[in-house]
């Protein structure tokens, strides 16, 4: 009996001692766990009966970078990581759609050498997915089909997040990356409360003080030539698709053929070099008037008609049409120009226009011209076309393009060519739509911006009677354009 004990003894102590050491291996992978996952959470995975399950993945976190955040991948402005590297959110896109693709890529032509940054980062899909995977992204990382249903599926349950989240990926700053804009040039109806755009510029001073303290009784505004607002001056309220929420696959994308992607380069850089090409004679000229007055504001005007002139002679389907159908359609669409112009140049956050010349606040040019109503429904109407394009050059391009072509003008002789050369850059605004929002969103864009282009052909119209009020003060370039 007592050799039994004496052997059982040791057999218990070498139990106790096993024991041990697994609760000891066991803290010891609790801590690790830990640190990937501080509130040691799991991603729920709702089965076919609703319940909620316990997936192997740790929920995943954002982490937070203090610093400067530059993208692993083309250098650019980054904000968090994304499938385990620090990246921007275009290269998370572009990875998330491609993963899994690398077979299907094209080999890269330069030895999977390519410099992949901000600008040529488009140009080799091989190599930019390539330098993806050097600086550590993990495609395991990627939801599935089943991970996505999961989490709509708790969103669902939990209900409505406080707010959309296209006001927090689109709520970057509105200002254009370039200044060299023109000024907001309004004129009000004194009578009306609806909108009145005219002319002014503020030469780049102070105009807190002089836009207050000057009259507008020396302006003789008219009594006639009334303002309409458009109907449908609501853009503000048009919402944006987030980058996340565009379709993985690229079939649902429009690929932009070699030509039309020649073409929106070419027009592109032309409209940026002409509103950008502001020279210091120009400068001194609006500088040497000082304060607010209706000569800076004819100026500005003039400014704006000659870079009009000067895109569309770039344009290569303009060269087509006959001369007298050239004029034709340059003094139709020339106030259309001029108003997405100030659009452009409108900042929500800032209330005010910004350009070149100096900036001016909706407050102060509501004072100026005794009509702040007038002047705070026009802001409403630039603001509501500026969330809509944003700052993207290609689309105000587009735009402008499209105001040119328009066949309806009754001095216009060849309407089916001017009609022709309308319908083909329709086409190829909807496949720049296509190719950066896919077929499952373009529509929504397309049919907000063809809305906006309306009200701007309404908001020309009504406007042309109110300057030719003013066309005993034109140059012969403006007194031109506002020729019967």
């Amino acid at each position: 009996m007592d050799r039994t004990q004496e052997d059982v003894t040791p057999n218990v102590d070498a139990v106790v001692a096993a024991v041990q050491s697994s609760a000891s291996c066991l803290v010891k992978h609790e801590q690790e766990e830990a640190i990937l996952d501080p509130q040691g959470l799991t991603a729920p995975v709702s089965d076919d009966d609703g319940q909620d399950l316990e997936m192997d993945r740790p929920l995943r976190r954002k982490r937070r970078v203090k610093g400067q955040k530059i993208c692993g991948v083309c250098g650019d402005h980054a904000q968090s990581h994304n499938f385990g590297a620090l990246t921007c959110e275009t290269c998370k896109a572009f990875f998330r759609r491609n993963a899994f693709k690398q077979k299907e890529l094209q080999t890269c032509v330069f030895n999977s050498s390519c410099s992949i940054t901000k600008a040529t980062r488009r140009f080799c899909a091989p190599c930019r997915l390539k330098k993806c995977y050097s600086i550590g992204m993990d495609p395991e990382l990627i939801l599935g089909e089943e991970e996505k249903r999961a989490r709509l599926t708790k969103r669902d349950r939990e209900g409505p997040s406080p707010g959309p989240k296209w006001e927090k990926r689109y709520s970057q700053s509105s200002e254009p990356q370039s200044t060299n804009f023109r000024a907001p040039i309004l004129s009000p109806n004194s009578t009306n409360s609806t909108a009145s755009p005219g002319s002014s510029v503020d030469s780049g001073i102070d105009v807190g003080t002089t836009a207050g303290a000057a009259s507008t009784s020396q302006l003789n505004y008219p009594d006639k030539g009334k303002w309409c607002r458009p109907k449908n001056a609501l853009g503000k309220h048009f919402k944006h698709v987030a980058r996340e929420d565009l379709p993985w696959d690229m079939q649902l994308f429009w690929p932009l053929q070699a030509e039309e992607r020649s073409l929106l380069t070419k027009l592109t850089s032309a409209y940026q070099s002409v509103t950008t090409n502001t020279t210091m004679e120009d400068l001194e000229k609006m500088r040497q008037w000082g304060s607010f007055c209706m000569e800076k504001a004819i100026f500005a005007l003039e400014y704006s008609m000659r870079e009009y002139v000067e895109f569309a002679r770039v344009i290569p389907e303009f060269k087509q049409l006959r001369q007298g159908d050239q004029i034709a359609v340059l003094k139709a669409s020339a106030l259309m120009w001029y108003h997405i112009r100030l659009a452009s140049d409108f900042i929500p956050e800032r209330r005010s226009w910004v350009n070149a010349f100096g900036a001016m606040s909706e407050v102060d040019l509501g004072n100026f011209l005794g009509d702040p109503h007038s002047v705070q429904e026009y802001a409403e109407f630039c603001e509501g076309l500026k969330f809509v394009v944003k700052n993207d050059t290609t689309l105000y391009t587009l735009m402008h393009t499209l105001v040119l072509f328009d066949p309806r003008d009754s001095k216009v002789e060849d309407r089916i060519m001017v009609n022709t050369l309308k319908d083909k850059y329709l086409v190829l605004l909807k496949h720049h739509l296509e190719s950066q929002f896919s077929f499952l969103h373009a529509d929504r864009y397309m049919a907000e911006i063809a809305q906006q282009i309306l009200d701007l052909r309404q908001l020309g119209e009504s406007s042309l009677i109110f300057y030719k009020h003013f066309q005993s003060q034109f140059r012969p370039l403006i007194a031109e354009v506002f020729a019967d």
